[in-house]
């Protein structure tokens, strides 16, 4: 796979940038190129244009890969457009690669192209790609959009949806995301239709998604909703945009709790929570779980925590966000029920309840642990809490132990200076620990 930064045509070349040029020089040398990426980095770096993405067209005709990605950082998509002309001809360029690689497997459009530029790249992804399995698309502003791509690609099976620019859906829109309403073409689940059943309007067709991954605030009203109609998924994730630092949390806990109570099938869930009802409908119906990371649940308590090893006993991979509430109680739980399956986990942020009964528990039940976060290291030993030297004696004891990450909390004058670990005592650990190549430390 060649992968590179985007820099202008025209532009000093920076750190792990690439111009026009450099673009035309590695396409025209590697014939056989199979898998390309172009990462765009905001304002800061303006993108290829069409002299470029026209070469990659002309050279590049065995594609399996074609990724144009943005970082979502530095500024909005229309912070690297020129004139109307040159996007659109650019746009143009863009499609005459997807043109000259039918064989496509993998495409992201998550560029800083919006409406027609937008459009006409999705309208000829939609002419020539057919055998797509893989669809990263970034600010569109209907779902009616992408949906004709969806339905000509039936192999289609991960789907990532991000900063989606509006919060409200039509019924026409759902129609057409769900719905074959042409009566020339038979629905998506059923290419052949026998004489005694010929195709009809309005028939919906099965989505074969297995990966739904949606990030931004747009999807919350617009898109959660319509997650359980993906019976198939296995792994669904929902992110706070990168435009935002933030959702509406009550909102987003009411629409996935609805959406994953008919997802029976799901092994991987992230999912910006804030509550335990999402938690609580996970209990009740993803018992195949094996990785779940609530990202924040600031309102989270034992009683879900505990509810949820005991459902999901396949789970080996848990982060519990900023879940302040918790204590001892549901992490003891968690060590003695998940036992030789808990691969990793991520203790909640800054949780100052937690006690070193918790790193004993996971010594002793627990042998498997390879990463292990967010361990609270308190200044104060005079209470029950983890200290530096809990940390010290208890972990060489953790075997398989590859990642340790410790959040220090300075208690009064003694500051949070006073109980950092230094450079010594980390090699130390390290040796100590056989296994153990990298520590985090947050402050």
């Amino acid at each position: 796979m060649m992968a590179m930064g985007a820099a202008s045509k025209t532009g000093a070349l920076g750190h792990g940038r690439i111009t026009d040029d450099g673009l035309i020089s590695v396409v025209s040398h590697c014939k056989h190129l199979k898998h390309l990426r172009l990462r765009a980095l905001g304002h800061s770096s303006p993108l290829f244009s069409e002299r470029g993405f026209d070469a990659v067209a002309q050279s590049c005709s065995r594609l399996k890969t074609f990724a144009l990605e943005w970082s979502g950082s530095h500024g909005g998509r229309t912070s690297n457009r020129s004139n109307k002309e040159d996007t659109l001809n650019t746009a143009s360029a863009i499609c005459r690669i997807i043109e000259a690689n039918p064989n496509l497997t993998i495409l992201s459009v998550d560029w800083c192209l919006i409406g027609r530029e937008f459009e006409i790249v999705i309208e000829a992804a939609c002419a020539h790609l057919s055998k797509l399995e893989l669809l990263r698309v970034g600010g569109f502003h209907s779902l009616a959009t992408i949906a004709p791509l969806i339905r000509c690609n039936p192999s289609l099976t991960q789907l990532i949806l991000l900063d989606m620019m509006t919060t409200t859906i039509s019924p026409s829109e759902i129609e057409m995301f769900f719905y074959d309403n042409d009566l020339n073409r038979p629905p998506l689940h059923n290419a052949i239709e026998s004489a005694e059943h010929p195709p009809v309007t309005n028939r919906e067709f099965t989505l074969r998604l297995e990966t739904l991954e949606l990030d931004g605030t747009g999807h919350i009203l617009s898109t959660l909703p319509l997650v359980s109609r993906f019976s198939n998924l296995t792994r669904l994730k929902v992110a706070p945009s990168r435009l935002s630092a933030s959702m509406p949390f009550e909102r987003t806990d009411s629409l996935v709790s609805d959406a994953i109570k008919v997802l029976p099938n799901l092994k991987y869930l992230e999912i910006p929570i804030v509550g335990n009802g999402p938690i609580f409908a996970v209990t009740e119906s993803c018992l195949k779980l094996e990785e779940f990371d609530l990202v924040d649940g600031a309102q989270v308590t034992d009683q879900a925590i505990i509810l949820l090893v005991k459902a999901c006993h396949r789970l080996k991979h848990l982060h519990l966000g900023s879940a302040a509430t918790t204590t001892d109680a549901s992490l003891l739980v968690v060590a003695r029920t998940l036992n030789k399956n808990l691969i990793s986990l991520t203790l909640p942020f800054r949780n100052l309840n937690l006690t070193y009964r918790v790193l004993d528990e996971l010594c002793q039940y627990c042998p498997n642990l390879e990463t292990l976060l967010n361990v609270p290291v308190l200044g104060n030993i005079g209470n029950c809490g983890v200290t530096k030297e809990t940390v010290l004696s208890t972990v060489p004891l953790m075997r398989r132990l590859k990642k340790l990450g410790l959040c220090f909390v300075g208690v009064g004058m003694q500051g949070v200076f006073g109980i950092f670990m230094s450079r010594f005592e980390i090699e130390n650990l390290k040796k100590t620990c056989v296994r153990l190549k990298t520590v985090v430390m947050n402050a």
